[in-house]
C-alpha cells in the first residue's frame, strides 16, 4: 500500500510541474505528463489542466494533440491492469470508452 501511495504522490508531483512549465518549456511538460500518465490518469484532472491552460493549448495544437494521445493511450491502458479486472467487462469498456471520448473533447478539437 505504502508504494501505490507513494507512485500517486510521484505522480501529483510529476502532473503539478507539468502544469507550471507548460507555458515555457512545452517539450518539458510533455515530458513530465507522460510519465505522470505513466502513472495513473484521472479525467478531472485532465478537465482541468484544459481550461486552465486554454490558451497555451491553443496556441500549440501539436502539443495539445501530442498531450491528448498520451492520456488517450495511457487512460486505455489502465483498464487492462488488475484492479480494473473486478468490473464487468462491459461495465469496463463503457468507463473506458466514455473517458476516450472526454479525452478526445478536451484534447482534438
Amino acid at each position: 500500500m505504502r508504494a501505490i501511495a507513494q507512485a500517486e504522490l510521484h505522480r501529483r508531483e510529476l502532473f503539478a510541474a507539468a502544469t507550471r512549465v507548460l507555458d515555457d518549456d512545452p517539450d518539458q511538460a510533455v515530458k513530465l505528463f507522460a510519465q505522470a500518465a505513466q502513472i495513473e490518469v484521472y479525467i478531472p484532472e485532465l478537465e482541468q489542466l484544459a481550461a486552465n491552460k486554454e490558451t497555451t493549448l491553443v496556441a500549440h495544437p501539436d502539443v495539445r494533440e501530442h498531450l491528448g494521445k498520451i492520456f488517450s493511450r495511457a487512460y486505455s491502458d489502465k483498464f487492462g491492469r488488475p484492479r480494473y479486472e473486478r468490473l464487468s467487462e462491459l461495465m469496463r469498456l463503457a468507463r473506458e470508452q466514455a473517458g476516450l471520448a472526454r479525452i478526445k473533447e478536451l484534447f482534438f478539437p
